[in-house]
């Protein structure tokens, strides 16, 4: 929970909803490392979620 506020605040945030989204996703994020004690499952998860915002991106700018 203490690491989870630096992360969250790192992204810049524009609103409350935003901290309330990086705060869950820290606490998956934890979760996982916890249980499976390996960090590329989080890295891998964070690059699906980050490749998903892009192309919600993309498709909206078409």
């Amino acid at each position: 929970m203490i690491a989870a506020l630096p992360f969250v605040f790192q992204h810049d945030l524009k609103s409350l909803d935003q901290f309330w989204w990086f705060f869950a996703w820290t606490l998956v994020f934890g979760g996982i490392f916890i249980v499976l004690k390996k960090l590329h499952v989080n890295i891998v998860i964070h690059w699906l979620v980050i490749l998903s915002a892009m192309v919600a991106i993309l498709r909206a700018l078409q």
